[in-house]
């Protein structure tokens, strides 16, 4: 009698951990099924930009052979922007650089990475009486 009983409640154990299993497994396709509702605007995916970030941000991207664009992303402009790559063959001024602006520059970057380092500085107010900002940008290859 005593074996029947035991073999009972390992039953009724197995059961109990399938009907944990079964619980979750349901739990789980209704948040996804829900996530799926949403649409493809709401769903955060890989190739979806993230918003501007704040301030000045700019990025260098290459766009041809030994063109390179650098492009302020971020959402306001920048003032007295100046680009140093001497040892890339390179210097730049710009009165203003607005949020969106791009300007194609041609570089040539050396053996040695890193070496192939734009400096850029600039000020965030028209008067000049803001820090100096100031941001290196390495050259992708």
């Amino acid at each position: 009698m005593r074996y029947v009983a035991d073999v009972e409640v390992v039953g009724l154990a197995i059961a109990l951990v399938a009907l944990v299993i079964a619980l979750v497994a349901l739990q789980r396709s209704r948040h996804g099924k829900r996530r799926d509702e949403r649409g493809p605007a709401q769903r955060l995916t890989p190739d979806r930009k993230p918003a501007p970030a704040e301030g000045v941000h700019f990025e260098l991207r290459p766009a041809g052979e030994s063109l390179y664009r650098l492009k302020n992303v971020g959402t306001e402009t920048a003032y007295d922007v100046k680009l140093r790559a001497h040892r890339l063959g390179k210097n730049a001024s710009y009165d203003e650089f607005d949020a969106g602006d791009v300007d194609d520059i041609e570089l040539t970057p050396k053996a040695e990475a890193e070496r192939n380092v734009v400096e850029i500085t600039w000020h965030e107010r028209r008067d000049h009486t803001d820090r100096i900002h100031h941001k290196l940008l390495r050259v992708p290859q």
